[in-house]
Formats: structure tokens, C-alpha cells, sequence
């Protein structure tokens, strides 16, 4: 668990003075977000609705929004906790053109393909 020997002696102290409610109830600590759920769930939907190659460009777009600014571990802890991944990005054409594709096919002898 990583912890220190004054960690765990101050928390048995703590368990014994206090009870083990009260270690229970412990705070571990954290700032508080940066963003409202609102602008969460207004990240969310950017996210959902558009394609950004790297953690910085979702902060850019975040400060330029938003006013707010991410460390890159920050944007990384964001970006998981709203569920989040890396994905290596490829190129995929925007709008195919169903009767160019349908020439192609017909040109080249390929037929019955969905």
C-alpha cells in the first residue's frame, strides 16, 4: 500500500482514541474539480460529438471555453474519469460516395458486396 510507519501509527492511534468510525470517515483529501457537472457533461458531449488526436487539444478547447487550465496529468486523470481513452486515431473518409463506389465495383467485376 505505499504507506509510511507514522501513517499507519497515527491512524492505530486515531482507531484507539477516536474508534474505527472515525477512520471510517476520513477524508482522503483532493481539490475540489475544476469544472461544474455542467461543463462536465458539456465536455462529454464534445467528446462524444468530435474527434481530438491528443489530451492537450481536449484542454485547449476546454481553456478556450471554459477559462480553465489542465497539467497533463490532469487532463489525463479528466479524461479517465469521465471514462475516457486513448485511441490511436486513422483515417476514415467523412462521406463516401455511394454512386462513385457503385461505379467502382461495377468497372472492376466485384458485385454483391453491402
Amino acid at each position: 500500500m505505499l504507506l509510511t510507519t507514522s501513517t499507519v501509527s497515527a491512524w492505530l492511534q486515531r482507531y484507539h482514541t477516536e474508534g474505527l468510525g472515525t477512520l471510517c470517515q476520513m477524508d482522503a483529501g483532493g481539490s475540489a474539480p475544476q469544472l461544474t457537472a455542467a461543463q462536465l457533461r458539456e465536455l462529454t458531449t464534445e467528446l462524444d460529438q468530435r474527434l481530438f488526436n491528443t489530451a492537450a487539444q481536449v484542454a485547449d478547447w476546454v481553456f478556450k471555453r471554459f477559462g480553465v487550465t489542465y497539467s497533463e496529468r490532469g487532463r489525463q486523470a479528466l479524461l479517465n474519469r469521465l471514462d475516457f481513452t486513448f485511441q490511436k486515431t486513422r483515417v476514415v473518409p467523412s462521406q463516401a460516395n455511394v454512386q462513385a463506389q457503385e461505379d467502382f465495383l461495377g468497372s472492376s467485376g466485384i458485385s454483391g458486396v453491402a
